[in-house]
């Protein structure tokens, strides 16, 4: 739950070491720091990445995606962004992984369609459609939850949906984790699942 600059390097150091292969950093020409946020995804199952804007966050959880392969994705965000960032920025880097993400957005009947596609298990979904998503599926593999800070009122509809949603691994990415002080931090953590961990 540490912003990036507070990460203890020298531990770090040494798990990137072991994590990225030299064809991995070919690959998407990861900065350093961007390589720190991806060996931080593999060690934590739910964790916050607090990284100011325009720093790669998107990239950096992509890699994770694409080297690791997890069987089911939901990512989350707001509406622009889900409906033209993440799906263009995979295929910006030629990575696989967009072959297997779609977006679900349009009328209802589109977004069941393509959340009910199998073909395409890693779904893409604004933060608006969230009650299309809840009760309708077992558990992800991934939850990621872009701009988490769009859920740190506990009482909204939003953040009650995806509290209902399960996954093995939650990443919350968010460039303004502490906006307003302290007391934006209850709901985010307890949107990762990181509720009873530290409270």
């Amino acid at each position: 739950m540490c912003k990036v600059r507070s990460f203890q390097w020298q531990k770090l150091e040494e798990t990137t070491r072991y994590l990225f292969t030299k064809s991995h950093r070919e690959t998407m020409k990861l900065h350093e720091y961007q390589q720190r946020i991806v060996a931080h995804i593999e060690r934590h199952p739910r964790c916050i990445l607090s990284v100011d804007m325009g720093l790669g966050k998107t990239a950096a959880v992509l890699s994770y995606i694409e080297w690791h392969n997890p069987a089911s994705v939901l990512i989350i965000a707001p509406k622009r962004v889900a409906e033209t960032t993440w799906l263009q920025e995979a295929r910006k880097w030629g990575y696989k992984c967009a072959d297997k993400m779609t977006i679900a957005a349009g009328t209802k009947s589109k977004r069941s369609k393509a959340l009910s596609d199998k073909s395409k298990p890693y779904k893409v979904i604004s933060r608006d459609n969230l009650a299309d998503v809840s009760g309708l599926f077992g558990v992800w593999d991934l939850l990621v939850i872009d701009e988490l800070t769009t859920f740190k009122n506990v009482q909204a509809a939003r953040t009650k949906q995806v509290l209902q949603i399960i996954a093995n691994k939650v990443v919350g990415l968010t460039g303004t984790f502490l906006a307003n002080g302290a007391i934006d931090i209850y709901g985010q953590v307890a949107a990762v699942g990181l509720v009873q961990r530290f409270c």
